[in-house]
């Protein structure tokens, strides 16, 4: 395995890796804000697609984490959206949701163009 290092960037001049925590529930958001800043990450948040798309952009985050689902598109299409743009396909993402369990993961896995495996 090799030594995971966060990609260089124009914008940012941080030297910690960078996380986008995209969820509706700005609690959510908070908590793992939280979590990720005391084991040395650097986090921006983002309440839906558009904004997130836009912070992604912008700051080309070392890691993205999204929820499954929100009003005004989910998690599934943003990492469909991520993974049509060429600086951002690459990418790793992580998707954390609440109320999802694994049958209504697959359930809504199953009508999106994502791969099962890709998704789950």
């Amino acid at each position: 395995m090799t030594d995971w290092k966060p990609r260089p960037t124009k914008e940012a001049k941080h030297h910690e890796p960078l996380v986008l925590i995209v969820d509706d529930d700005p609690e959510m958001r908070e908590l793992l804000e939280t979590l990720f800043k005391l084991i040395g990450f650097a986090t921006f948040q983002a309440g839906n697609n558009t904004e997130a798309l836009a912070q992604a952009l912008t700051h080309h985050p070392d890691l993205i984490t999204t929820d499954m689902f929100r009003p005004g598109g989910s998690g599934f299409e943003f990492i469909q959206q991520i993974r049509a743009i060429t600086a951002l396909q690459d990418s790793p993402i992580v998707m954390i949701s609440g109320v999802a369990t694994p049958k209504t993961a697959a359930s809504k896995t199953a009508r999106s163009d994502i791969d099962n495996a890709e998704a789950i």
